[in-house]
């Protein structure tokens, strides 16, 4: 009887050790949700690597770095090497499309040194790709620049 016993439970512990929850797996063909892509893009610093398929080689920006929160606030920071005479950083908001999460709308707010108010930025970008590392963004502007972005913690 007590092999019996025994052996129902080294079943019942084999049966419950190998059930898979296959339903939470995201696999490489399978688009990332809403939810998911959002926090990959609140997640970290995104860093300007290349522009229209170049590599990004201006020295003065090399440490400028994009934030999304999720509050949709996004921040420009120039980091401490500056071009010009700049602020430290545009403030601005952003909404990630969320229907099928193919764009960003920024708006940025741009202090021109000496005046007020400030001048408004807006954009729409095409997100080309995004996943937990690379951010591709395209303009939806007359050059249709695309910046590509890495992520760094």
């Amino acid at each position: 009887m007590k092999k019996i016993v025994k052996f129902s439970i080294l079943l019942i512990v084999i049966f419950f050790t190998n059930c898979k929850k296959e339903n939470n797996i995201i696999t490489q063909n399978q688009e990332p949700t809403y939810n998911q892509k959002r926090s990959m893009l609140t997640t970290g610093y995104w860093f300007l690597t290349k522009v229209n398929g170049n590599i990004f080689t201006q020295e003065c920006s090399k440490d400028d770095k994009l934030l999304f929160y999720n509050d949709g606030k996004i921040i420009y920071d120039h980091g401490l090497i500056k071009c010009n005479l700049e602020p430290d950083q545009y403030i601005g908001t952003f909404v990630l499309d969320s229907t099928n999460t193919a764009y960003i709308a920024r708006v940025l707010y741009l202090p021109q040194i000496g005046s007020t108010p400030a001048e408004t930025y807006i954009d729409t970008l095409d997100v080309i790709k995004l996943d937990s590392s690379n951010l591709e963004l395209q303009f939806r502007n007359q050059q249709k620049t695309l910046n590509t972005y890495q992520k760094m913690y």
